[in-house]
């Protein structure tokens, strides 16, 4: 089946790895489990974006 992931629990994007839509990212969990790679279009658009913005910086 496939894996459903719940937005709010992300806590921050960590790494990325991949271009265009093979992208995935390196997500850290609020609830503290371990980092877990997740493609690029299970994570929310803000928080990717707010990830791709934090490397311009």
């Amino acid at each position: 089946g496939s894996q459903v992931f719940e937005y709010a629990e992300v806590d921050e994007i960590v790494e990325k790895r991949g271009k265009g839509k093979d992208v995935e990212y390196l997500v850290r969990w609020k609830d503290g489990g371990d980092c877990e790679w997740v493609k690029g279009v299970h994570v929310a658009e803000d928080v990717a974006k707010d990830y791709e913005d934090g490397l311009e910086y």
